[in-house]
């Protein structure tokens, strides 16, 4: 049986990619800008699904609401479920998240805010406080994404072959040190057509721990195709697109265009 403790940082590394859960919402409501659909697969087996909806936005701010669930040993009280909303600014940083989950019938969640300049995180276990993180940042430009955050973050950014994009992500239970070096350009075949794909080496680090993940993203419109990555009880887990959807208002992802000057949250 997986330890508690490997299955958090399944979870947390499922975040990282932005592929946590969201709360369900009335198709008349869940207007998204973006929808992305994922298997979870270890070798050819798959585990289970995630959604990741990216929504339009509405005013300054606009959620991120990603679903997903993991069967484990035939299901039931077996298996691992998240969902997660966080709230995201014009630079793709958090200002508010909301995630849920549980595992093995037991129930977790993280209520956080982020200001320009500093942020305040909750873990609980049930009802239970289990951990308060609260920092500082000493610029604006510092600020810090969280998990569900950093990858459309990443994909904001303007692509080249050899750049290293560098932020820090919260989890709830940790903060991790984020590297993530642009690979040269490849082919992937992508739901029967090729497709030319940027390979992004992602480096996580915290004290004791360092997770690599891989994430494969479209070289134009930058789609996160796929993910890659080890954990402790697996040799590879990966995460693979199997269907995408654009509402009539979806441009290509916008870059990250900020006047830091002006910036300010409310």
């Amino acid at each position: 049986m997986y330890g508690q403790r490997h299955l958090h940082h399944f979870i947390s590394l499922l975040a990282l990619l932005s592929l946590c859960t969201a709360a369900h919402a009335k198709p008349t409501t869940f207007k998204s800008e973006r929808s992305y659909s994922y298997d979870i697969r270890i070798g050819s087996l798959t585990l289970g699904q995630a959604k990741v909806a990216i929504e339009q936005k509405r005013g300054k701010k606009r959620r991120i609401r990603v679903q997903a669930k993991i069967n484990l040993l035939g299901g039931g009280s077996m298996g691992v479920s998240t969902r997660s909303t966080t709230w995201v600014d014009n630079s793709w940083k958090p200002v508010r998240s909301k995630w849920n989950w549980e595992i093995f019938g037991k129930k977790r969640r993280v209520d956080a805010k982020f200001g320009a300049r500093k942020y305040d995180g909750r873990f609980y276990t049930g009802t239970r406080l289990k951990k308060r993180m609260q920092g500082k940042t000493p610029k604006r430009t510092q600020r810090i994404n969280d998990l569900i955050s950093v990858v459309p973050w990443l994909m904001s950014q303007p692509m080249r072959p050899g750049r290293i994009l560098r932020t820090r992500a919260y989890t709830g239970m940790q903060l991790y040190r984020i590297s993530a070096k642009v690979g040269q350009k490849e082919q992937m075949v992508v739901m029967g057509e090729n497709r030319t794909v940027y390979p992004i080496h992602v480096t996580a680090v915290r004290r004791g721990k360092t997770r690599r993940i891989t994430l494969w993203l479209d070289a134009k419109n930058r789609t996160p195709y796929k993910a890659s990555f080890d954990l402790d009880f697996a040799s590879e887990i990966s995460l693979v697109l199997t269907q995408q959807n654009k509402s009539r208002l979806a441009r290509p992802f916008p870059a990250y265009r900020i006047d830091l000057k002006k910036f300010h949250l409310n």
